[in-house]
């Protein structure tokens, strides 16, 4: 199961990028 879920840094690059826009949206939202 841990070997499955390796740290790729393109991977936790893409979600990071993904979680901004969403976070960014969310706040355009809010406020």
């Amino acid at each position: 199961m841990w070997k499955e879920i390796k740290i790729n840094p393109d991977r936790v690059v893409f979600f990071g990028c993904m979680f901004g826009g969403i976070v960014l949206v969310v706040v355009n939202m809010v406020y």
